[in-house]
This record gives structure tokens, C-alpha cells and sequence, in this order.
């Protein structure tokens, strides 16, 4: 029984540690710390672990050497001795911040990390320095997205050099999301040009990372944009229109209220868009007015196959969901009239758009264009039996 449980054990473990998600909030959380300090010590008492280690999600920007020495403690108090317990036994201040940072290194074949602001960057110099794993030239990342606040922050300075530091090491980028300042960026065009060569997804939460990295020296492929107006996205688009060229996919999210919202300014500077993801607060006065300005911007965009947005401002619900109605009854009139509306939109917006198939209003109905007909796509419970699809035209 025992080697039966240890077989089954080796085969489960190297699924469980190739993508890990360290629970926590994000934001000033002591449990997201305390929980990347348990990771570590786990890490660092079995290194086999850690050549398993793909990919790392939610990761803490700073491990303060007080959540360290809480998890360092506990484990001293339940853990039993193994052949593999090197990490264990005690450590002093100085021995246990070099933990986090020599136990990184010897994650030798991650690809993937992702770090969320759990307590100020500005910390990042000092405590145990974690991060600078990231300057070992050992390290070859292919995905790295830092969602950290910068803006208003006395060393962004600071920041920038250490950020661009990075990215002189890890040249095999080809996701990155990243809080360059837009203030005191301290590059040299020339130099910015040598970073990442290979990158094909670009994100950011302002203009920085897209004032430094976008340029025609990269094939860039898709942009991730998070709270930056759309004319201010859109304007710095304009000026670097062959960089946008080769923009085939854009994720855009503005959560603020009261943002000029003009689609045709934006699908006219991204020639070869072919999705576009968005979540934003549409200042129209109806629903058609909206649907109507799309008709400029997919003029824009001959190749585009699918369209998503949701209004911010809707009522919280479940959009995805269509009312739950007896089918054999039929639909009730009103919703049928709204829907044939729907439909009749798509037919103008395929006549512009001859790839589109994928659509999705911002009241949250999603429709799909199978064989040359739009069908209206709905979430029934499987449960009863409901089908998936409720609506063709």
C-alpha cells in the first residue's frame, strides 16, 4: 500500500507544482505574503520541487523578512525530518532573506510569473530582494506581467532603472505586462530598441510601456490595456502606425466613468485587428447610437472576426444569461422584436466585415455566425436539458 501511495504520489506531484497560483488577495495583503513565504520554504526543504515549477501566478512583489520568519517558525514546529529537508533548520535574519532568491534560481525551468502588489513597491531595495532573481541571466522567462502601482510614487525613478535592468537580462519575453513610468522613464531610444526582441504580447496600465516597447522593431501581435483612456491610447496609436500594423488582438478595459469612447479613432489606426475584448462605461444616449458608430470603425477593420464589449454601466446581473423561458411556448414577442433588431445589425456589420463571427452586444447577449447565419448563443443549465442555442436569423 505505501508504494502503491508513493507511485500515485510521483505521478500527481509534477502536475500540481508546474502551474501554481499562490492564494491571496491582491493589494497590502499579509496573507498573500505569508502565503508566497510558504511556497518558498516548501521550495527551498524539497529542491526537487522546484525544477518542476512552469509557471507562478499572483506572486507578492516584496517578501518582507516578518512573513518569512512566521512560516520559517512553523515549519520548524511541525515538519519531520526526510532525505530532502536541506532548506530546514535555523536561520539567521541575513541566511533567511537570501532564501526567496537562491530558492528562485533553482527554479531553473520556469517560463511564467506574475506579481501583484502586495504592500509598496518601494520596498522592493530592500527586505530580501526577491525579485532580483529576475537579473540572473539563468532565468529565461517567456511570460512576466507585473500589475503594481507606480504612479505618484517618489521612486519611479528607481523603478524604471530596475525594470529596464530586467528586461536587459530576460531578451526571451514574449508576454509582458509592465508598470514603466510615464515620467521619468530614463531610457535611451536606442537601448529600448535591444529589449525583447521576441515579444508578441504587450500590456500596461499606462502609456509608458506602450510609449517604450511599441515600435515596428517588434512584431507585436496583441495589446492588453488596462485604465488608460481611449483618445489618449488611440493618439499615441496614431503616431506609431506601422508598430500597430501587426496588431491582431486588443483587450481593453477602462473602468473610470465619464471616457470619450470613439471606436472609429481607435479601429482606424489597427488595420489588421481581428479581436477586440472590452469592458468600459458607453456614454450613448441609446444602445443604437452606439451600434450605429460601429459601423465607422468596423469600416476600419475589414478583417475582424470577433466583437465583445460589455457596458460598465448596465445593471449588475448576468448578462450571459437569457431569461429563462419555455421554449416549446415560444418567445415572448418583445423579446423577439429585440432580437430580429440584433440580428439586423449583424447583417450590416457582416456586409463591412465579411470574417466576423463572433459578436457580443453590450447588454451581454452573444451571438455566433455559423454557416452564413447569425445564431444567438444562450447559457441553459444542462441540467433540464436546455439547449445552447435559442435564436437564428
Amino acid at each position: 500500500m505505501a508504494q502503491a501511495n508513493r507511485h500515485l504520489q510521483d505521478l500527481v506531484t509534477p502536475s500540481l507544482y508546474r502551474n501554481i497560483t499562490i492564494p491571496g488577495k491582491e493589494g497590502p495583503d499579509i496573507e498573500l505574503q505569508q502565503a508566497g513565504a510558504r511556497l518558498i520554504r516548501t521550495l527551498s526543504e524539497r529542491p526537487s520541487l522546484a525544477v518542476l515549477v512552469r509557471e507562478i501566478e499572483n506572486a507578492p512583489s516584496i517578501l518582507p523578512i516578518g512573513p518569512l520568519e512566521t512560516i520559517w517558525a512553523e515549519g520548524a514546529n511541525t515538519s519531520e525530518p526526510d532525505e530532502e529537508s536541506s532548506g530546514r533548520g535555523a536561520h539567521t535574519r541575513t541566511q533567511l532573506c537570501r532564501v526567496p532568491l537562491d530558492v528562485m534560481r533553482s527554479c531553473v525551468n520556469l517560463q511564467s510569473l506574475s506579481v501583484v502588489e502586495a504592500g509598496s513597491y518601494l520596498y522592493f531595495v530592500d527586505q530580501c530582494q526577491w525579485l532580483n532573481f529576475l537579473l540572473d541571466p539563468s532565468t529565461r522567462l517567456k511570460s512576466l506581467k507585473f500589475h503594481v502601482n507606480t504612479e505618484g510614487q517618489v521612486n519611479e525613478g528607481m523603478w524604471n532603472y530596475f525594470f529596464g535592468s530586467i528586461l536587459d537580462i530576460q531578451v526571451s519575453l514574449e508576454h509582458l505586462e509592465c508598470p514603466i513610468s510615464n515620467r521619468k522613464a530614463g531610457f535611451e531610444e536606442g537601448h529600448m530598441e535591444t529589449w525583447v526582441p521576441n515579444l508578441r504580447v504587450l500590456g500596461g496600465d499606462h502609456l509608458g510601456p506602450f510609449r517604450a516597447l511599441l515600435s515596428n522593431k517588434r512584431s507585436i501581435e496583441k495589446l492588453v490595456v488596462h485604465s488608460i483612456p481611449m483618445e489618449d491610447i488611440s493618439s499615441l496609436f496614431a503616431e506609431r502606425l506601422e508598430a500597430v500594423d501587426t496588431v491582431t488582438e486588443i483587450i481593453y478595459w477602462e473602468p473610470e466613468e465619464d471616457q470619450v469612447v470613439d471606436f472609429p479613432a481607435l479601429f482606424g489606426t489597427m488595420p489588421s485587428l481581428r479581436t477586440f475584448r472590452g469592458e468600459m462605461w458607453l456614454d450613448f444616449s441609446t444602445e443604437d447610437d452606439f451600434l450605429q458608430e460601429l459601423l465607422k470603425a468596423f469600416a476600419l477593420t475589414p478583417h475582424l472576426t470577433e466583437f465583445e464589449i460589455e457596458d460598465s454601466s448596465y445593471p449588475l446581473a448576468d448578462f450571459f444569461d437569457v431569461a429563462q423561458v419555455d421554449i416549446s411556448a415560444g418567445i415572448a414577442l418583445e423579446e423577439a422584436d429585440f432580437l430580429r433588431d440584433q440580428a439586423a445589425w449583424l447583417r450590416r456589420y457582416s456586409k463591412i466585415c465579411p470574417e466576423l463571427r463572433s459578436f457580443r452586444f453590450p447588454g451581454g447577449k452573444r451571438w455566433a455566425r455559423i454557416s452564413d447565419q447569425w445564431i444567438l448563443q444562450a447559457r441553459f443549465s444542462r441540467n433540464n436539458g436546455g439547449p445552447l442555442v435559442l435564436w437564428g436569423l
